[in-house]
């Protein structure tokens, strides 16, 4: 990531903000890039929406 943020985005399951701290995997593509991380809430792997 360029900058830190204080989250990552929002959990597309359930809404839940998803802090830096559970960040998994951080990927470049093509396309752009993005992020894997875990939920605190419901625990599922998700790529966070902002």
């Amino acid at each position: 990531m360029t900058a830190q943020q204080a989250d990552l985005g929002d959990c597309p399951n359930c809404g839940a903000t998803v802090p830096t701290g559970q960040l998994l995997i951080e990927y470049e593509a093509e396309s752009g890039g993005g992020v894997w991380a875990e939920c605190p809430d419901c625990s599922k792997v998700v790529d966070p929406q902002r």
